[in-house]
């Protein structure tokens, strides 16, 4: 009887993580897009997934008072990238290409 109910602890961890990792990415690629750094992959080569392992490895910002900075997120494995992906859509508009936070998942 214990074994459904920890299972469903461990879901729900998983699914927290899911998220904050995918709020932190839709930050960082919000910040990115605000400087004028071009860093969205489109669906065709790659989309969410491939943008996301950009960051992994640093955009480093190329034009104005941050010139040079690199933004990245280090820290996420293969694994992290996918689950948190379900929760990312990439926004393109006239003013803005981004990664942005989707609170319901795909």
């Amino acid at each position: 009887m214990a074994v459904p109910t920890i299972s469903r602890i461990n879901d729900s961890a998983n699914e927290s993580r899911d998220r904050t990792n995918a709020q932190n990415i839709a930050s960082v690629s919000a910040s990115l897009a605000v400087l004028g750094s071009i860093h969205v992959f489109p669906p065709s080569l790659g989309g969410k997934e491939a943008t996301v392992r950009l960051l992994r490895e640093g955009v480093t910002v190329t034009e104005g008072p941050l010139s040079g900075e690199v933004f990245s997120i280090p820290t996420l494995s293969d694994e992290e990238i996918e689950f948190a992906s379900q929760y990312l859509e990439i926004l393109s508009g006239a003013s803005e290409l981004r990664l942005a936070y989707k609170p319901e998942g795909q």
